[in-house]
This record gives structure tokens, sequence and C-alpha cells, in this order.
């Protein structure tokens, strides 16, 4: 959306005391969606069928986008001006007198005096480019240059735009005649209403964005290749500021002709002295979340657990740490020394890292950081991971330096990094069927000092049935080491390093993603994200059998280590598994708050992006009194891909809430028992899996529907809940007679 001439009109109303005179005439143009369903269909047709999806839509002439004015004083939407196949930003030059847009290779461009002037027509000059689909647009401040960068990095210049149409010429405006090492350089489109047209061509990919200078002598450019390119006009002579740290999204000129904001894809914005060819300042907000990277199980955020800080995996294998309560970026460690290299839009996007962090965890002082690391395979090689220990460091940054690095510490994917809560030991599991337990060296003592830790070893190695390995979990006192190989669970001793005993299968083969051990309970939760079977299951680790259970898929599952509570986020009924990068609606979910011992939900928010969210609890004390009044010891944060995270007091009956990036977190608070009643998958429960479905009386059918435990049987008898669960879960027939035969059995008084 612009508003052309806005800053005139206001200074001309004021100037005259006659606001309504002025300002009756003042519009915005926007740049809609038509039919944005018919788009996302469109997308998922050129995803299945290729690029001919959009060609023939073109062809038949569909067109998902216009261009409005609206009238700012009544409100009132005008006809459409230009129907367009898809809706691209638009831009107004710096004065406010033109503003223009573009779809796919036409450039429109319209003057503010005609637009504002009355309603339609509205005249508009098109420009032509005969290349690739534009990607950006700009205008000069005299408003007789209009720039536009293509997919293919060309960047054309129209000179002395509508002096036919719009009856501006400048004939004193000097028309470069360099050739930029391009034979068809100063060739356009006989029809577009321009005088020349100047082609430059240095990007090898995407230009994301342009911006002419003051003077209007210089164009600035910027793209994938992490390189701000300043071309003068006149002579083609171009000046690089390379290194920038990522792709460039966005170019800004301000109140000082020599400097200039450079916006990257990083959410980091560059002060660029021009004059000196540097830069000045940085300013960081929080990192967006690095794309998928084909790893299960993969941690998209962590707390440092003595400041509090949001640990994020981001671009170019950097790892940040994040002050919620403090709104600002604290510092940044790379975990893979690199140099940002673009790697051009035909393999992949350049965000994709091709090296990227998968796994964070923090010993609990926080004296100690492990990370693991993937490097993405290319055409099937390539692919390696590797496993890095990190120490403090003793200065005033609290930082971490690299203590031990182990290449390829398993032969397929790591799916689970745990840390010991009492010692230095930390634990991987793998796809490969094998977890392996690593421990930390001590040094010798000397005279002088003791000698700390110097690296760590592997200490011990265990498996299961060569299954392959899908998550893990330390209980809190550190005895116990659970491990899901596929749709089992085993229990290893920590101490000895020995299988206890495995946990029974699931009848219907649900493979077990998330696992957590409750805090001062005998509990253990598992999760599953199956969109056909899923599950929620507590087990009692005193009977080894399931203490109760929901049918519903888990995104994501965090236990706080102050209480028995714990939460998860589950997706809603019927969300899809893969997203189109339109379709927002079906990764929602809510988040539900648990205590272990009782299967109804103590609260619940509904949250509009559930797809690979994160929840975390931390300490309240880590955050400041003054930003989140509390009594509770804990506090629940969301956080989702986007990278929006809200921070809630999950015990408080005022329901606290803090968004702290903004309000598109979207989190909402829900009745628990309703989110469940939506999310709950419905279908067969383990034991009618194997036995069949039980005949229910309409009474009993109606007692079901009707039940308070949303997914929980009510049995009548006292005898009913026996046979209510799988078998591997019923107890022995000494147990199960004497309750049954009591039940049945009539008592006579004395």
């Amino acid at each position: 959306m612009v508003i052309p001439r806005l800053g005139q009109l206001q200074q001309e109303a004021e100037e005259e005391e006659n606001d309504g005179a002025r300002l009756s005439k003042l519009f915005a143009f926007v740049s809609v969606w038509r039919d944005r369903n018919g788009w996302v269909e469109l997308v998922a047709k050129k995803k299945e069928r290729g690029e001919g999806s959009q060609e023939e839509a073109i062809t038949k002439g569909r067109f998902f986008g216009s261009i409005y004015p609206v009238d700012l004083i009544s409100g009132k939407v005008l006809l459409h001006m230009e129907k367009v196949f898809r809706p691209n930003k638009m831009v107004v030059s710096g004065a406010g007198g033109m503003f223009a847009t573009f779809d796919r290779c036409l450039v429109y461009v319209w003057l503010s005096s005609c637009a504002n002037g009355g309603g339609p027509p509205y005249t508009c000059v098109r420009l032509h480019h005969l290349g690739k689909n534009l990607s950006t647009l700009a205008i000069d401040q005299m408003e007789t240059r209009v720039a536009a960068g293509a997919e293919d990095g060309e960047i054309r210049i129209w000179h002395n735009v509508g002096r036919a149409t719009f009856g501006i010429d400048r004939p004193d405006l000097k028309i470069p005649s360099f050739d930029m090492g391009n034979p068809k350089a100063g060739t356009f489109n006989e029809n577009d209403d321009a005088q020349a047209c100047t082609r430059l061509h240095w990007h090898a990919d995407e230009v994301s964005s342009i911006l002419f200078s003051e003077d209007g002598s210089y164009l600035f450019s910027g793209g994938r290749e992490a390189v701000l390119v300043i071309w003068q006009l006149d002579t083609g002579v171009q000046s690089f500021l390379s290194r920038l740290g990522g792709p460039i999204i966005g170019v800004a000129a301000s109140s000082d002709p020599n400097m200039l904001g450079v916006l990257l894809a990083n959410n980091a914005v560059r002060l660029v002295n021009v004059l000196a060819m540097s830069v000045i300042r940085t300013i960081r907000g929080i990192a967006p979340r690095v794309k998928s990277i084909g790893v299960k199980n993969r941690i998209d955020a962590a707390i440092d657990p003595k400041h509090g800080l949001l640990a994020l995996p981001t671009y170019n294998s950097f790892l940040q740490f994040y002050d919620m309560a403090m709104r600002k970026h604290i510092r940044s460690l790379q975990i893979e020394r690199r140099n940002y290299v673009s790697l051009g839009s035909d393999k992949r996007q350049d965000v994709e890292s091709t090296v990227s962090i998968s796994h964070v965890v923090f010993s609990p002082d926080a004296s100690v950081m492990v990370t693991v690391d993937v490097r993405v395979a290319e055409d099937g090689m390539g692919g390696a991971f590797c496993l890095k220990f990190w120490q403090s460091t003793s200065d005033q940054n609290d930082g971490y330096e690299l203590n031990t690095r182990v290449d390829d510490p398993h032969s397929a994917e790591i799916t689970a990094l745990l840390y010991h809560p009492s010692r230095n030991i930390a634990v991987t599991a793998s796809m490969d069927g094998m977890f392996k337990v690593w421990s930390q060296k001590v040094g010798a003592r000397t005279k002088s000092r003791i000698i700390p830790a110097t690296c760590w070893v592997g200490h011990a190695v265990g498996g299961f049935r060569n299954e392959p390995l899908t998550a893990g979990a330390i209980s809190h006192e550190g005895s116990l080491l659970a491990v899901s190989a596929s749709s089992a669970i085993t229990l290893w001793n920590m101490e000895a390093h020995t299988m206890l005993c495995a946990l029974p299968l699931f009848p219907m083969k649900s493979v077990v993603t998330r696992l957590t051990f409750i805090h001062d309970t005998p509990f253990l939760v598992s999760g599953t994200d199956d969109a056909g079977l899923p599950a929620l299951c507590v087990w009692n680790m005193l009977t080894l059998a399931i203490s109760w259970s929901y049918r519903v898929r888990i995104e994501a599952l965090a236990a706080d280590a102050r209480s028995g509570h714990f939460a998860v986020i589950c997706l809603k009924k019927g969300a899809k598994q893969e997203l189109l990068a339109e379709d927002e609606e079906s990764s929602a979910g809510y988040v539900i708050v648990f205590h272990a011992e009782n299967p109804e939900p103590l609260a619940a928010w509904s949250i509009s992006q559930a797809r690979n969210a994160t929840l975390l609890f931390t300490s309240t004390e880590l955050l400041s009194k003054d930003v989140m009044r509390t009594s509770s010891d804990s506090l629940l944060v969301v956080v989702t891909s986007s990278r929006h995270y809200v921070v809630v007091d999950p015990f408080s009956e005022a329901d606290e809430k803090l968004a702290l990036e903004g309000e598109d977190a979207g989190v909402d608070e829900q009745s628990g028992r309703k989110a469940l009643a939506e999310v709950n998958a419905g279908g067969v429960s383990a034991y009618e899996a194997l036995y069949g479905k039980v005949p229910l009386t309409k009474e009993k059918t109606a007692s079901l529907g009707n039940s308070e435990n949303v997914g929980m049987p009510d049995v009548t008898r006292s005898w009913g809940s026996l046979l209510s669960g799988p078998s591997y879960a019923l107890p022995s027939l000494v147990r199960i007679c004497p309750s049954f035969m009591e039940a049945m059995l009539e008592k006579r008084s004395a």
C-alpha cells in the first residue's frame, strides 16, 4: 500500500489551516488478492505438474490480484485500477508525485496528481521487461527514472518515463551511453513510454532491493550474494561492499545522504557509510528459523539456565542468544566457521545453509553447552554430523569456546541430545540404532593448580534390536535413561549402563518421537506425531503401565523442572503433514498444560502456528519482575516457527500473558476440555485394535459421550476398568479374579 503526496498535502493543509479542503482528496492505493484460494490451488498444481500450470493460468486470463484506490476520508473502495496475476509491493517516489508496482514482466506507473485529482479512469504507463519476472522496483527523486530488478539478476532503468502519457519531458536529462558488457544494452520495447532504457547486470541471482540516491547519480542494489553494489549511472563504474553476512532484502535511505540502512535476511540491519564503504553499526533482531534440514526431532530453541537467554539456531550455523525480557540480541556464536556463500536459486534457497544446527543443550549450571550441527548432503553426497562440546569462558561476555569436536559420532542422523541433571554426562541417540554416553575426561592435579577437563570421550554404547532410536530422556535424579526404539521404549540404568526393561510395544506401531520424565513423580510422558496413529501416553514407572492417554498429534512436549506439570502442543484435527507457504490455517493447534497425575487439563491456549513450534519452561527468577509479575516458580515459553514468542504463566488464574515479539504469536486462551475435544483424533483404542470393539448399550454410549475426562472411558463398576486398557497393561489373574468375584457376589449382612 502507498499513500502518495501524504506529506505534501498535510503540509499544505497546515499552511492554509483548512484540512478538509485539502485532505478530501487523499487516496491510498493497495495491491491485494482477489482469489487467494485459487492461488494456493495453483501453487499445489504447480508443485505436482511443474511450471506448466502457471503458464496455463496466464493463458486462460486468470488474475488473482487487483490494485484498488481507497478514499481515506470516506473509507470507500473505488473501482479497481488494474488486474494483476499476483499482487506485489508498491513503491512511491520520495517526493510523492509518482507511484508504481509490477506484475511478472510489466511495470505499472501512475502520477499522484492524476490519481488524487478525481476518480477513474486512471492514466497508467506500462513498461516491459524482456527477460525474467521482476522482483523489485524503485523511482528516483526527480520522478523521471524507473528502475526494476529481475529474478535473473538484471536491472533495467527507463529514462524520461511518461513523457507522452503524462506530458513530462526532460530534454536536459543525461542518458547513459555506456555498454555494460551486454550487446543488447540500451534497447527496449518500442511501445514503452520512455526515451531510453539502460540494462545493468552484475548479480548472479534475483535482485531483491534497489534504491536511487538522493541526487539520482547512483543506484544501490542488493541480492542473495550479500553484496551491496553501488552503480554510478553516468559512467557505469561499480563499487562493492561485500560480506554483509546474509542475503540483502532491503535498502533504505536516511536523512544523511552518506548513510544507508541495509536489511538482511537474518533480521539484522547494517548501517553503511557510503563514502567510507564500511559498516559503522549493526542492529540485530530475533533471528529467523532455518527451514527444513531433513533432521527429525530438531531443537529449534533452548534456554540458557544461568541467564535465561533464549538460544536460537539460525542461518550460517550461528547460535543466537536473545534476552526475552529486554527484547534484545545479546551475542552470537558461530558453531561452524564459514563465510556466507550464495548457492543460487537453482539449487536451494540461500537461507538454507549447508551447515545448520539441529540440537543444542546446556548443563544445569550452563558451564557446558553441547551442539550437533549437520552438513546437508547435496545430490546424496557430502552429508555429515558433528558433535561439539563447548566450555563457558571466564570473561565478562559469558561466551563459549570449543572444547571437544567429534566428527560423525553416529552413522545416521542424531535424533536426541540429552544432558545429565547432576553430572557432566551427555547422551546422543541416532537413527543408526545406537545411543552413546559421553563423559568429561578430568585433568591431572599439579602442585600449583588443578588442570580442568580437556576433552569429552565416549563412555558407553547401547541399542535395542537394531531399531532406529527416535527420542530419549533422563530422569530428574539422573538414575534412569529412557530411549525410544521405534514404537518401544527401553529403560536403562545410567550408572551400570545396563538395560532394565522394555516397555511393551504400541499395538498400532506408532513411532514415539517425544519423551520426557516428569519432575518428582514416577511418570514418563511419550508422544507421537503420526497423523494416522497419534498418541499422548503417561506411563507409570512403578507399574510399567500406561496411567492415562489421549489420541492427539503431539508437535512439542516439555516438562517443568520445578513441578509435576508438563505442556504439549497438539495439532488440530485434520492438520496436514506438509503445508504450502501460503497455507497457515492447517498448522493451527493448541497449547495444553497437564499435571502428570490427572488427565484433566489445567490450562489451554489456541495457537495459529503450531507446526514446528517449541515449548520451553523457564524459571521466573530469570525474567525481570518488572516485565511479568507472578507468584509462580515457572513460566512457559512458546516459540513459533516464524520466531514469534509468548511467555505465559500456566498456573495463574489471572491468565498472565506477555507477548514479547508482537501479537503474531497467535496464542489465545481456550478451555482445556474444549481444546482436547477438537484435537482428539478418535479411532480405535489399543484394546479394540487387538480384540475388536466391545458392544455397548445406549446407556453406556451416552455415558461415554458425557465423560468429563475427554478420551477416558467411563466405567460403572470397580472391576470394569481392569479390561479397558491394552493387553500388556492387564494385571494378573490373581488380581482379576478376587475383584471380579467380589463385584458379582452379593454380600449378606450378618
